[in-house]
């Protein structure tokens, strides 16, 4: 049975009477990060849930855990994703269940825990949402999907994995199939008034929706101004390591928009400070102009650790320029966001 009914409770519930809302909302900056496939967050019990997260940085994947106490045939997932301006227009995430009993797909952005498969939910049926429906608190839903599993699932731990194939950035809620609490008690009470205060505010979004998508300040980056040609040779990958990654925005100088389809090459010395030829490569930014390059720690090559970037994009001035390291040092996670010039 389609329950249709519960996003219409999830969303214009969260909005009348809390007592009336028979699910339990979890709401990821107040209930802490939703980890990821070797690390997933722990739903309490196996309820009716009402999940609002997001995917915050290029390449975020995020991975509740649940239970089921006994086979069955009667779970189900909705998705949701809210409008907010343009900034999640490209926005189209992937959802996962992963569990005992199924099989492996052949290509996943993460490797699965043993004895585990997954089944990608990609084929859902769009849920009709009328003009006069206001599900969310701001009025509008980009997309709303239902999905069913084909078949009876096992008990024992299963994980929902959540990411955006392309990199983008946005914010979702999902509601799940599973039991209805019983009454609340005060505390459980008193906590979901605290969260539907939280989703009510837009906070839970992580961004604010009337913003332009322009930044506010944008001065080009400095770099040689020049053809890489020589460069082309390049294979196209982002990921040459583990430890290290940057990430950023590529905007145009004049508007401060963001630049899609911006290419950029990247080529940086080994552990060893050598250049070994296995640490290049090229990517293009997402609708988003984002762009995220995994890597090692770049080794000290002369004075300080550094990564070389030539980024190019029609209309604009190619550059080549560097991300330093501080004191050939990083945390694990830098932005750089880059400014191009249009020619």
């Amino acid at each position: 049975m389609r329950k249709y009914w519960l996003i219409t409770l999830f969303f214009v519930g969260v909005l009348t009477s809390i007592t009336a809302a028979k699910y339990i909302p979890y709401v990821e900056p107040l209930d802490g990060d939703w980890g990821d496939v070797a690390n997933p967050w722990q739903m309490p019990g196996s309820y009716i849930a009402g999940l609002y997260g997001r995917l915050s940085t290029y390449g975020d994947v995020d991975v509740i855990a649940f239970e089921f106490n006994r086979p069955t045939s009667e779970w189900w997932l909705d998705v949701v994703i809210p409008v907010c301006g343009e900034h999640f227009a490209p926005f189209s995430p992937s959802v996962a269940l992963i569990g005992p009993g199924l099989t492996a797909p052949e290509e996943l952005p993460f490797a699965l825990p043993d004895g585990m498969g997954a089944m990608i939910f990609d084929d859902g049926e769009e849920i009709p949402i009328s003009e006069s429906d206001n599900y969310l608190f701001s009025g509008d839903v980009q997309q709303a999907v239902h999905f069913e599993p084909a078949e009876i699932l096992d008990s024992g731990t299963y994980l929902i994995a959540v990411w955006e194939p392309n990199g983008h950035t946005g914010a979702y809620a999902l509601s799940t199939g599973g039991t209805h609490p019983e009454d609340l008690n005060a505390e459980e009470t008193a906590r979901m008034e605290e969260v539907f205060q939280f989703i009510n505010s837009g906070e839970w979004m992580g961004q604010d929706c009337t913003a332009p998508l322009a930044a506010e300040d944008c001065v080009a980056t400095e770099g040689h101004f020049t053809q890489a040609d020589y460069r082309q040779e390049f294979p196209e990958q982002s990921i040459v390591g583990e430890g290290y990654a940057l990430s950023g925005v590529v905007r145009d100088a004049a508007t401060c928009l963001p630049i899609p389809e911006a290419r950029i090459w990247f080529w940086m010395a080994n552990s060893d400070g050598e250049y070994d030829g296995k640490h290049e490569g090229m990517l293009f930014t997402n609708q988003q102009g984002a762009y995220r390059i995994q890597s090692e720690l770049p080794g000290d090559y002369g004075p300080d650790a550094h990564m070389h970037l030539h980024i190019s994009a029609p209309g604009y001035r190619a550059i080549e320029t560097e991300w330093f390291l501080s004191d050939g040092e990083g945390d694990g996670n830098d932005t750089f966001d880059i400014v191009l010039l249009p020619e």
